[in-house]
């Protein structure tokens, strides 16, 4: 999974976003993939123009398989549930978003475990693998520094 959220981590904004922006509201901007009319088409047509050059500069065989969310934290749901079985393990760092957190602790219930490693020191995260892993996350930053009901490792 690639996250690309330009609206939380860049500013002021490249000259094309702001173009882009200006030519959607005061040229007409219609829903992709609601309706038929003319604004709605070109509206779908730029979502797959995008989709195909994402694809490319990733590397994915399927432009289809490149998907847009709203935020980090529908981006991280929609990857952590739909990755994880009941079964699966997961390792990630002590300072993860609760965007990470709640559905680690929900997905417990189906039988996901998880093992956390400071996050200070990454090269741990691998000596917490084993073969029912098939996730680990692993925040570069994040306003939370400890997991609910565990103690800090210092």
């Amino acid at each position: 999974m690639f996250h690309l959220d330009i609206a939380a981590t860049s500013w002021p904004k490249p000259p094309g976003v702001a173009a882009a922006n200006t030519q959607s509201l005061y040229g007409g901007g219609g829903n992709p993939g609601r309706s038929a009319h003319p604004l709605a088409m070109r509206a779908a047509e730029n979502v797959m123009k995008c989709r195909d050059r994402l694809s490319e500069l990733f590397n994915i065989s399927n432009p289809l398989q490149v998907c847009f969310t709203a935020d980090a934290t529908e981006s991280l749901n929609l990857a952590i549930n739909g990755v994880l079985r009941p079964g699966d393990h997961v390792v990630c760092s002590r300072m993860e978003h609760n965007s990470v957190w709640r559905p680690l602790c929900r997905l417990q219930s189906i039988g996901v475990e998880f093992n956390c490693y400071s996050g200070l020191d990454r090269s741990a995260a691998l000596e917490l693998k084993h073969p029912e892993t098939g996730l680990y996350c692993c925040g570069k930053r994040s306003k939370h520094r400890k997991a609910p009901g565990r103690r800090h490792l210092s």
